[in-house]
């Protein structure tokens, strides 16, 4: 479910960004006060900090109560291209840290060039991945935190249909 939890994460971050916004918008970006004077690394670390983590809170909650665990068939369908996209993000975010660490920023900037070929694909394997483990996911038949037992959620017997 790992995988499972971190796709839905990409695709939260991807969708609403959030977070890098208003740490961009309160710290002033890459070159304003507090993170201007540093290694650019940093700021891409908390950017990427603050996009991903409030994404893998709401996707771990997600999970935990939806009870898709116990919900899906097995194997789990869409996680091999999840997991596909993720090595994708990887193999393109892994270097373009690295490369920010290079003052003159050429290799930064080399490696952003190749940002597209990757981040593009990545996106759209997670999101296809997500959305057929999400279809696939059997349907809850009973609510969740009520232990009694409701008439409209229980599918109908043969005699009351």
């Amino acid at each position: 479910m790992v995988i499972v939890t971190l796709g839905i994460m990409v695709l939260l971050a991807k969708l609403f960004p959030f977070g890098g916004q208003l740490v961009n918008m309160l710290l002033g970006g890459m070159y304003g006060p507090v993170f201007g004077r540093g290694s650019p690394v940093i700021f891409h670390l908390v950017m990427l900090l603050a996009n991903y983590v409030p994404a893998l809170v709401v996707a771990i909650v997600f999970v935990r109560a939806s009870e898709l665990k116990s919900r899906l068939p097995q194997p789990i369908p869409g996680r091999g291209v999840i997991l596909a996209g993720l090595v994708l993000l990887m193999i393109y975010l892994v270097p373009r840290l690295f490369a920010s660490t290079v003052e003159g920023g050429g290799p930064a900037f080399v490696a952003s060039m190749f940002g597209p070929f990757f981040i593009i694909p990545a996106d759209i394997l997670i999101a296809v991945g997500v959305t057929r483990l999400l279809l696939a996911a059997a349907p809850r038949l009973t609510a969740p935190s009520s232990g009694q037992d409701d008439a409209s959620l229980r599918p109908a017997a043969e005699g009351e249909r």
